[in-house]
This record gives structure tokens, sequence and C-alpha cells, in this order.
């Protein structure tokens, strides 16, 4: 989970430009009249979202399914159904890719705000999630605060959800600073049965964190999208692409020294660490270098493992 500075707030000049040129009759119930009526009101909502996102209060919005005014003359209801908004968004917000206008390139900025999504850290980046989903929402639609970058596999299995606990919460990128925090936890799963070797990391939100609002949030963030699962595959990528180094570095240590054979993760936990002090493949360090499991049975038999194999292969080219 990553924080990301927010977008700028969207100015008349993006509105107007955004709804420029688009059809306004009767058949479309005169859809550009009411949108820059209802402008106001959009406009005042996402000052509001601005404010409770920084109080941590976004639970607090209630749902809206379209956008209503009231003229202050006339006392006209002017009403912007939410599937209107749905368009306003797909067909005037996005448009189409390498479009010139405003709107396009705030989408893509969004987008280019960080290669990795910030709801999983681990994957790439390749659509905008609306952290208040638009069908519910319909006032945050095109409200910039709400567009979060996310990887296809995030936006999917958010689809529409949201919460009205506070405790249940999702993290939110642009609010949500955990650069503090130390709540990511991991272990190693020490196994060993009929002599096969398995090293399995498992992940969790840290049960040590002191503010247990966040931690619950956290909990149920880290469920929904499945966070244990994608980080130990991650855990696991980068200790089989690292495994050889570690086996040489330890086959290069005399026996006796395991301070030294634990110096050499801690270089590698360091060099994570300097990055990112939450990242799966920090914590897999971490881990690594908590186990005594690891140096005293598991690295010998992973250097025993690699020595019958060499010496296989020697065997076959002859």
């Amino acid at each position: 989970m990553k924080f990301l500075n927010s977008p700028d707030p969207w100015s008349e000049d993006f509105f107007n430009e955004m709804i420029k040129g688009r059809h306004n009759n009767e058949k479309n119930h005169f859809f550009i009249d009411r949108l820059t009526r209802v402008q106001k009101i959009l406009n005042e909502a996402e000052n509001d979202y601005l404010i409770k996102g920084k109080a941590s209060i976004l639970h607090e919005i209630k749902s809206s399914t379209n956008v209503t005014s009231i003229d202050e003359k006339t006392s006209e209801i002017i009403e912007v159904s939410g599937d209107e908004m749905g368009r306003v968004y797909t067909n005037f917000f996005v448009g189409k890719p390498n479009s010139d206008k405003l709107s396009r390139k705030i989408y893509d900025e969004i987008i280019a705000n960080t290669e990795k999504c910030p709801y999983c850290s681990g994957r790439q980046v390749k659509t905008v999630d609306h952290y208040l989903p638009k069908v519910y929402f319909a006032l945050y639609t095109v409200s910039v605060y709400n567009l979060v970058p996310s990887c296809s596999d995030c936006n999917k299995e958010k689809q529409d959800r949201y919460e009205t606990e506070e405790e249940r919460m999702l993290f939110h990128p642009y609010f949500d600073d955990l650069s503090n925090e130390c709540w990511l936890d991991c272990y190693l799963e020490e196994t060993i049965q009929d002599n096969d070797l398995s090293i399995i990391f498992v992940y969790s939100i840290s049960k040590q964190m002191t503010n247990k609002m966040l931690q619950s949030r956290l909990t149920h963030h880290f469920n929904l999208f499945n966070l244990g699962e994608l980080y130990t595959y991650l855990a696991n990528n980068e200790f089989n692409n690292r495994k050889k180094q570690i086996i040489d570095e330890y086959d290069s240590i005399s026996a006796g020294d395991t301070k030294k054979r634990i110096e050499f993760i801690n270089t590698s936990l360091e060099s994570c660490r300097e990055t990112n002090p939450n990242s799966p493949e920090t914590k897999m360090y971490e881990a690594l270098a908590k186990s005594e499991w690891f140096f005293n049975e598991a690295l010998p038999k992973l250097s025993e493992e690699r020595r019958i194999m060499i010496t296989s292969q020697k065997l076959e080219t002859l």
C-alpha cells in the first residue's frame, strides 16, 4: 500500500473544456445545460471530499445515485442521473487515448502517478478506480480525489464495494500515509518433511500496531485484495532469484561463523528497507534474518541439494 500525492483539484477551465461542443438538445433533455447548472454542487462535493479525506472520515459521505441542485432564483430542481454522470466520465473525462483535451491529460497523469498499484504495491498500474464507486456516489464520478490509479486485478477485485464503517474503510493512497507505520509482518513457515525442504513466507497485518483503527482498516484491505497470497508469490520470486547467491555466500563462510552469515542477509534487508520498509521483499529478508531454522537447517539442506545437482550435471557431461 503506497501513499501518493493527490492530483490538483479540477478547475472551471477543465469543466468547461470537458463539456465544450457536446450535444445539448431536447432529445437528451438539455444535458449540457443541466451539467453546467450542477457544476457548483460538484465543486462543493469535491471540496468536502478533500476535507473528509484528510480527516479520515470518508465513511461519513452519504451515497447519491444522482446529482441534484436547486436553482436559487427559480427554485427549479436540476438533476443529472448517475447513468449520465457515468457517461460524463467515460466519454467526456476519459475520452480517447492521445487526446489533447485537459481532462484526458489529467486521466493520464493519474495513471502515471505511480508505476505500482497503490492498493497492492505489487502489480503494474493499468487503469483508474473510483474509490467511492460511481454507481453509488454520482457526485464524485469525476472528482480527481476519488480517482485512484490501480492495477486491473485490484480494480476487478474491488468492483463496486464500499464501506460505511470506519474500521472497514479501505486504504486511500491520497490520504493514508503509512510511511511511519510498521504495518506488515512476515514469518517463515519451517517445513522439512520426508527430506523434502519447503520454504514458505506467510504475511499478515502487524498485530503490534498501536493505531488499532488503522490496523482494522488495513486488515480488511489486506483480506479483500488477497495480499497475503500476492506477497507470498512475490517473496518466493525474490528468494528463488537470490537463492544461488545466498547459497554461494553461505558456502564461502566457515560453518561456525553464523554471525557473518546473518550479516549477508542483513545487507540485502537494509537495501530493501531503504526503498520501502514495508515491502514484501523487505519483510521476507526480515523473516530470514530472524529464523534460526533457516540458518541451521534450511541453508545446509539447500547447499547439499545444490552440490548434488552440480555433481549430477558434471557426470552427465562426461
